[in-house]
């Protein structure tokens, strides 16, 4: 099937196209699906790569790990109020869009052990305002398109790493926006399916307070 420049426009922020020829039951994969599990299969041999190395040295395992967090990320500050012994991995530690951060990120998971994996990718080309600016031409729509291909690698990061988390037996929460579209992504079937959606007040982190231990929470 061919499409014209009217036809892109008229389906220009219609979610069932964004990823057109991807569905749940189909056995046909486009280019999208092709780049995303070539990505998948990449990060799968570096990590394992990673866990044969002998110089790993074992650190105490850690409660919660953030990836691809800012240096004064929240949760990490509420994790060490409550006692318990966190890492940040953002991209002051290393850039996950290279084979080095990537390894950085895979020597300090087989290392710590982190019961929790928190994952924060990024959202921009998944939000809500997005999904509205590709509605308004063609050229927005493709320039969106784009983008959505270009971080493609930090899904794939996320598949493996949830995958991971699996096979340990502990638990990966990945975070976006409510009305991201990157959890209806079927690229992440396996992740829609095996995990639970739970929506949060986030602007009200570290400043709501318990009642009865009038502690910060």
């Amino acid at each position: 099937l061919v499409r014209g420049p009217m036809d892109y426009l008229c389906l220009a922020g219609d979610i069932d196209q964004d990823f057109e020829s991807i569905n749940f039951h189909s056995n046909q994969m486009n280019h999208r699906q092709k780049k995303f599990q070539s990505l998948v299969n990449q990060f799968t041999k570096e990590m394992h790569e990673v866990s044969s190395k002998p110089s790993i040295r074992s650190e105490p395992m850690v409660q919660v790990m953030e990836v691809l967090c800012g240096p004064q990320s929240e949760l990490t500050k509420q994790v060490n109020n409550m006692g318990y012994r966190p890492v940040r991995f953002g991209y002051q530690e290393g850039d996950v869009s290279t084979k080095e951060g990537r390894e950085r990120l895979f020597t300090k998971i087989h290392a710590c052990n982190p019961k929790h994996i928190w994952y924060s990718p990024t959202c921009g080309p998944w939000c809500a305002w997005s999904h509205l600016n590709e509605s308004k031409s063609e050229a927005s729509f493709q320039r969106i398109q784009g983008l959505r291909d270009e971080n493609l690698y930090q899904l794939a990061l996320g598949l493996v790493l949830y995958r991971h988390q699996v096979r340990r037996g502990c638990h990966m929460h990945w975070e976006q926006p409510a009305k991201s579209i990157m959890l209806r992504t079927p690229l992440l079937k396996e992740v829609i399916q095996g995990t639970q959606v739970t929506e949060f007040d986030m602007c009200r982190v570290g400043l709501m307070r318990d009642p009865d231990r009038k502690s910060v929470v």
